[in-house]
């Protein structure tokens, strides 16, 4: 008579289990032993290693990869830097996209840290991601024609303020614009106001010169930073004489071209 293969007997190799007490999970070679939800390697053969990860593991893993990373590489982080130019303190916050945020020059550099923080929230200074910008902006501010081309990371802004945005910086060096000039080239004749608040929002001033954009009458009109601060930056450009704030004939008032 052949054995019954499944009978048990008293000598069985299987490994008995005392109530309440766990197994080890060495005892079961190649198993996968599952505690709280997270699946954990137990003694894999190393002739067939396993490729099952639970998922929790696996955001784990994934979290740690993220936390790992430089700050280049890591798509969530942003970076700022904070230095002096010869008319005050500015920062500057970038994305892994583009250049997030300008600040208008400050007295004090915790005044940029302050508004870096309350726009931005935490970030990571790293004052080598910005060093070409850095130095173009200190030539700037000495009076030397320099040109901002940087990618920018205007996530968040309406499609209105983007395309004003970006119709601002075609403005070259040394000339202005009118509001209204600005809505015409948007399509929006009627539309100067809403140019006006675009400019205002403005996240990155200089890189986006509102400040070469006045009102049809040629005066200064609004800044962020205050109109004496406009002014200056006009002077620098070589768009206000510096005995009277009067617009030099450079300034450009006609019809989109």
């Amino acid at each position: 008579m052949k054995p019954d293969i499944h009978a048990t007997t008293a000598n069985s190799a299987s490994p008995t289990i005392k109530k309440g007490r766990t197994p080890s999970p060495l005892s079961h070679p190649g198993a996968l032993w599952a505690r709280r939800g997270d699946w954990v390697m137990a003694a894999c053969p190393l002739s067939r290693p396993s490729v099952l990860l639970g998922r929790r593991w696996e955001r784990v893993r994934v979290r740690a990869l993220r936390r790992s990373a430089t700050p280049e590489a890591r798509t969530d982080t942003v970076l700022s830097t904070i230095f002096e130019v010869d008319f005050g303190w500015l920062g500057l916050a970038r994305s892994i996209v583009g250049i997030k945020l300008v600040t208008l020059p400050k007295e004090r550099r915790e005044d940029c840290l302050t508004e870096i923080e309350a726009q931005l929230g935490h970030t990571t200074p790293d004052h080598s991601a910005f060093a070409d910008l850095r130095s173009r902006l200190c030539d700037y501010f000495r009076g030397i024609p320099v040109t901002f081309s940087d990618p920018l990371d205007l996530s968040g802004a309406t499609p209105f303020r983007r395309a004003a945005w970006e119709a601002a910086r075609t403005i070259p060096y040394g000339e202005t614009r009118s509001y209204a000039w600005l809505a015409g080239t948007l399509g929006k004749p009627g539309g100067a106001r809403a140019v006006g608040q675009a400019m205002g929002a403005n996240p990155v001033p200089l890189i986006v010169p509102c400040h070469r954009v006045v009102g049809s009458d040629g005066g200064l009109c609004g800044f962020g930073g205050g109109l004496d601060l406009k002014a200056h930056l006009l002077r620098l450009e070589g768009v206000l004489a510096d005995e009277a704030d009067a617009i030099l004939p450079r300034l450009h008032m006609g019809r989109p071209e």
